[in-house]
């Protein structure tokens, strides 16, 4: 920290005197009420598309045209506001992003064209398909990590998720999603946390996990309402009558869907107000009311048309739903049709799957069985399709994770070089103009060259720490675990020493979720980690192996040795006041112990002996190693299972 403090004070005497030369203009325009509109639509957002065009509009007037520094922020803020109610809006939106991000990549502005190439693609869907978008969402984040922007980093994957929770690959969603929430709280983003936060209660309710959705959307209506920002507190309040409806709390989902209803109604928001009746005809053909459904559904069809794609469909397969529980099966397949072409257009695969169900049932009762069966089998093989789909692009995304990072950041690492290198040729060769600058010019250059060696240094190290840490107790994680129990265990077999494993988690932990929510489970994690972490000795090796299981490995570890670490861990986690943590809470761990015998040597010893010598020997040691390794690890786990079965809180010892 004093080396970064010590540059950058000559960095900044430097940058003076280059100023003073070259008689640069560096005044200060001031201009507080663009300032706030700035902060307002960058952080807050406006609370309507309408009005945000307003001050946009005002924000235009309000800033000079040589203020460059303030017109780069106002493009900036003009792109993430742009109306894209209507599939022109969102075409004009896209066309809009993409002449600010061509502006600015000319320019060399790589973050901000890389921020308005992000927001070109949260508009892209309108005409492409959600596989190229979420495609081009992994290249984007690939080179938001190159340039190490961690808030374009989150807002790609926030992004990409909430993609892959529309599509159905939950799993990718919430890693994204929760992944991106991390960097969002850490720089202070308010309006992305709400966003993101949304998306993550909307993945859970998609997922299944309505109850895990509802603390999210409760606590994200609670923070806009403090706020005292009522349309996104409505919004929250649309997603808490959603997870009702999928916990079949249908009353009280129906109670949320009309307040929001009138709230719409009231601030004319005709079309939105509309989209919630269609959504309550939905729970009205769940509880079987279908001409009180119907009756809603026709008059939503004087307001919501075919351009509005995204109600439409869903206005037309409520429809359909209504005419075959009627039994006017004509008309449902019509809606049917509609409702087709709507989904295909959003590209919206859960939604398609549901018409064809549902025509396959329509033909049923038309007795048309050919028709039905034809329909039954495209749902099938819908399905299938969805899931390679998604295993495919898990796949990919993997690839993408742990290869492409690497080489894109040294490409950009190279590239940047080089362009350093021809700064400093291109003063060097211009020695006649003015010495003084050559000067100044050089020590920026090395100065630059310095922090940016530092910088990336430090950067290697960070990326190194959390590839091998576990983000919630700062423990070694699951790869990083066993990757040094297996070279312990072929330290200790050289030595011919004993080792030990003991594997443990939190007993009942689901409970405490469910109970307490899973903020006081992070902590229970946390406190169990510290515990553990004081109970075991300076040698030892702890990690997080899974959601609640722990991990110690032991080296020149008896049995009685590690009887006794058992022990101690347990009495101290039962014995920590966890009422700290939440009102009436008790916490206990169980814990399985296996010891591996020195006399294992002699088989290692075999082996190299049969094998030689060469790679190939070494090759089949470290094989055999893991093997090893993955067999204590089996033998812990049936004691840990042993354990549990004799009533939790205590450990067993496995043969």
């Amino acid at each position: 920290m004093a080396v970064i403090t010590f540059y950058s004070r000559w960095f900044f005497l430097v940058m003076l005197l280059c100023f003073v030369v070259l008689k640069v203009d560096a005044s200060d325009i001031q201009n507080p009420a663009a300032d706030q509109i700035l902060k307002r639509l960058d952080s807050q957002r406006a609370r309507t598309p309408e009005i945000a065009e307003q001050l946009l509009s005002h924000l235009a007037q309000l800033i000079d045209k040589k203020d460059k520094v303030r017109l780069q922020r106002f493009d900036q803020v003009r792109c993430w506001n742009q109306l894209s109610k209507t599939k022109a809006q969102k075409e004009q939106a896209i066309v809009v992003a993409s002449e600010l991000k061509g502006k600015y990549r000319q320019r060399g502005f790589k973050a901000l064209s890389l921020d308005l190439s992000l927001c070109e693609a949260s508009f892209l869907s309108v005409n492409t398909s959600l596989e190229h978008v979420s495609t081009l969402l992994t290249e984007l984040i690939d080179q938001a990590y190159a340039l190490e922007e961690a808030l374009l980093v989150a807002k790609g994957k926030s992004l990409r998720g909430s993609i892959s929770s529309f599509q159905g690959d939950y799993s990718t969603a919430l890693d994204d999603l929760v992944s991106a929430q991390q960097i969002f709280i850490k720089f202070e983003q308010e309006y992305w946390q709400n966003v993101n936060l949304g998306e993550l209660a909307a993945a859970y309710r998609r997922s299944g996990d309505a109850q895990s959705a509802l603390d999210y959307q409760h606590k994200l209506e609670k923070n806009y309402q403090q706020q005292g920002r009522v349309f996104e507190a409505n919004d929250v309040s649309i997603q808490i009558a959603s997870s009702y409806e999928k916990l079949q709390l249908f009353d009280k989902a129906i109670e949320r869907y009309q307040q929001s209803e009138q709230f719409l109604q009231d601030n004319k928001q005709v079309i939105y107000a509309a989209d919630i009746s269609v959504t309550i005809a939905g729970v009205l053909i769940k509880q079987g009311h279908y001409q009180k459904a119907l009756m809603r559904l026709k008059s939503a069809q004087k307001i919501i048309l075919p351009r509005f794609s995204a109600p439409f469909s869903y206005l037309s397969l409520y429809l359909a739903r209504a005419y075959f529980h009627l039994n006017e099966f004509e008309q449902s397949l019509v809606a049917l049709k509609n409702a087709e072409q709507a989904f295909g257009s959003d590209e919206n695969k859960r939604g398609l799957a549901d018409v064809t169900f549902l025509k396959s049932q329509v033909y049923q009762g038309m007795g048309n069985w050919q028709a039905a069966y034809l329909a039954l089998n495209a749902f099938y093989q819908s399905h299938v399709k969805s899931d390679e789909s998604i295993n495919l692009k898990r796949n990919e995304q993997m690839k993408a994770r742990f290869h492409n990072q690497k080489i894109q950041l040294e490409n950009a690492l190279l590239l940047q070089s080089t362009k350093e290198q021809q700064k400093k040729l291109a003063i060097l060769a211009d020695q006649d103009r003015m010495r003084i600058i050559i000067i100044a010019l050089v020590a920026i250059i090395l100065l630059v060259m310095s922090l940016f060696a530092l910088t990336q240094m430090n950067s290697k190290r960070r990326f190194q720490r959390l590839a091998h840490t576990d983000e919630l107790t700062n423990l070694s994680n699951r790869r990083d675990i066993y990757a040094k129990g297996e070279s312990l265990l072929i330290d200790v077999l050289n030595k011919q020493q004993n080792i030990a494993m003991i594997t443990f988690d939190a007993d009942h932990f689901k409970q405490v979720n469910d109970h307490y929510g899973h903020d006081v489970g992070d902590k229970v994690l946390k406190t169990i980690a510290d515990i553990a972490s004081t109970s075991i000795r300076e040698c030892d090796q702890l990690g997080r192996v899974g959601g609640e299981e722990f991990l110690i490995v032991m080296p020149d570890c008896s049995l009685d040795q590690a009887r006794k670490i058992a022990q101690r861990l347990l009495v101290n986690i039962e014995g920590f006041a966890w009422q700290t943590i939440a009102k009436d809470l008790k916490q206990t761990v169980s814990a399985g112990i296996v010891v591996q015998e020195h006399a294992a040597q002699e088989r290692s010893d075999l082996d190299k002996q049969t094998l030689g010598s060469n790679s190939l020997s070494t090759h089949a040691s470290d094989k055999n190693t893991v093997s090893e390794f993955s067999t204590l690890l089996a033998r812990a786990d049936k004691a840990l299972y042993t354990a549990k079965s004799k009533g939790r809180n205590c450990f067993e010892c496995h043969p």
